[in-house]
């Protein structure tokens, strides 16, 4: 499975951040946005093949204030999937800083599902906790999922971020392995694929 995701922070002071983007502390003073772009070989729904070889392209935008308050736009495309554009996911949200390592957070999330009627979980709260120290970070989330069914979703994350600065043409090239467990009761929507 080949995973390539393509970032560019814009209007962001690069020492005001640690290694996985987060900011440092409350002092940071500016704004930032951050626009990424996803391709990954092998998509999964639900965390299912369905036995469908697929690729998806999930491109999101990120503004975040530095007050804490953040904005968010992500797409999601899929190869096999009718239409191919399924998802728009909007986002607005607030972090702070606890100390040095900890982030408490919480956000609001609404799907636009295309077509509609996939969407049986339009809305999530969400509240979370991450910890971050060197080149470790970690998380834990809880989301309650609301809309014509209601679910909730508990998410546990850690990852790693190393870095190797390279020459003038690639400023870096860096390793971020990461795991994430989840856990929740939710519908998954009906995926309609074409025909082969």
């Amino acid at each position: 499975i080949l995973v390539l995701h393509l970032t560019t922070l814009a209007v962001a002071a690069q020492e005001q951040m640690n290694s996985v983007g987060i900011l440092k502390n409350d002092s940071a003073k500016k704004s930032f946005a951050e626009i990424s772009f996803t391709y990954q070989s092998q998509a999964l729904e639900a965390g299912r093949t369905f036995n469908v070889s697929q690729f998806s392209i999930i491109p999101s935008i990120v503004y975040t204030h530095k007050s804490g308050i953040f904005f968010s736009a992500t797409g999601h495309w899929l190869s096999e999937n009718k239409p191919n554009y399924m998802l728009t996911v909007l986002s607005v949200g607030y972090s702070k800083m606890a100390g040095n390592h900890f982030t408490f957070s919480g956000s609001y999330a609404r799907n636009i599902f295309i077509p509609d009627s996939l969407g049986l979980i339009k809305n999530s709260f969400t509240a979370g906790i991450n910890y971050n120290r060197n080149w470790f970070n970690g998380s834990v989330n809880y989301s309650y999922l609301s809309g014509t069914e209601t679910g909730h979703l508990v998410t546990v994350s850690a990852d790693g971020y190393w870095e190797k600065e390279c020459t003038k043409i690639i400023d870096a090239v860096s390793i971020n392995p990461a795991i994430t467990l989840l856990s929740g009761t939710a519908t998954v929507p009906f995926t309609s694929f074409g025909k082969n």
